[in-house]
């Protein structure tokens, strides 16, 4: 680990943003292109390569503050996200919501729900955007990228989740839906662990998502399925930063190909940040001192994670 300042990018972590520094409804805001780019200076956000398709999602938390729930972004030609980014600190990794209430019913955003409240991303120009006829009946899950386990803080931070923006086609075998679970809902409990386990002023940030460039390393990003309209990622990925108590910090990756698997043995799938960088041709943590940045995505030390809950 490294020791960093915090003061290296214009715009703190769970700071009160626009449109108002306290508003008293539970109400999701989003913001896009030129409007959002204001934030791409944050440490959970990679490197932007279509200024005009970065999203950025918030929502008023437990204190009456506007602050960020993820940001992401979208290829308008394929018609997917590239990478979904979000923190977990002591203020957002706390239960005010349970995800089964929306099947119980419940009101948001104008209109009652009865289900998961999957729903297109309205920020995205309608011709780019996905919608819900693109997820139908086409062999998979439509599997969260930022996890709604992730986002019980409130009950807009969990709604904005089934954005479809958040959305990728998804095997249930690898998912989690099948019965015995899948690979990434075992990376997904590995890294709420993680934050649960936060204390004080630590945060972790995060990055995921699934292939979607060819690399040296990733010729065929997609799989090829006719029964699904829009992109099905090779392989999906997880990139964590964690800032530590010491001023110090760690990173690790995880790395899966996109097909049945329900291993438990997360550690078997670990990269270090270059490698991922290698794999997905996403430049993580860029907003980093470099010397910081360096040292970090290079190393790999599985000591210094909980591995075990």
């Amino acid at each position: 680990m490294f020791a960093a300042s915090l003061a290296f990018f214009s715009c703190g972590d769970d700071e009160p943003i626009v449109p108002s520094a306290t508003t008293k409804a539970d109400t999701p805001y989003s913001l896009i292109g030129d409007d959002a780019m204001v934030y791409a200076g944050r440490r959970e956000v990679p490197a932007i390569s279509d200024p005009s398709m970065f999203v950025v999602h918030y929502y008023t938390n437990s204190e009456g503050n506007v602050v960020i729930n993820y940001c992401l972004e979208w290829d308008k030609e394929l018609r997917c996200q590239r990478w979904s980014a979000y923190y977990i600190n002591a203020s957002n990794n706390k239960k005010s919501y349970d995800r089964s209430s929306w099947r119980n019913g419940a009101q948001w955003k104008g209109q009652w729900w009865n289900s998961d409240p999957f729903q297109e991303d309205s920020v995205i120009p309608a011709a780019f955007r996905t919608t819900l006829a693109d997820h139908w009946n086409n062999g998979y899950d439509r599997g969260h990228i930022v996890n709604s386990n992730d986002r019980l803080c409130s009950q807009s931070a969990n709604g904005q989740t089934f954005y479809l923006s958040n959305v990728h086609p998804q095997r249930s075998d690898f998912n989690g839906s099948a019965p015995g679970g899948g690979i990434w809902l075992n990376f997904e409990n590995r890294v709420n662990a993680w934050g649960k386990a936060l204390r004080g002023n630590e945060y972790l940030f995060i990055v995921k998502g699934g292939s979607t460039r060819k690399t040296d390393l990733v010729t065929k990003p997609f799989i090829d399925d006719a029964r699904c309209n829009i992109p099905v990622p090779a392989y999906f990925f997880m990139a964590v930063l964690k800032y530590n108590s010491d001023n110090t910090y760690q990173a690790i990756g995880f790395w899966a190909k996109h097909e049945r698997n329900q291993d438990t043995n997360v550690k078997a799938y670990t990269k270090s940040i270059d490698e991922l960088e290698s794999l997905t041709g996403i430049d993580f943590y860029h907003n980093l001192d470099d010397a910081i940045e360096n040292a970090v995505e290079k190393s790999k030390d599985l000591n210094k994670w909980i591995w075990a809950s």
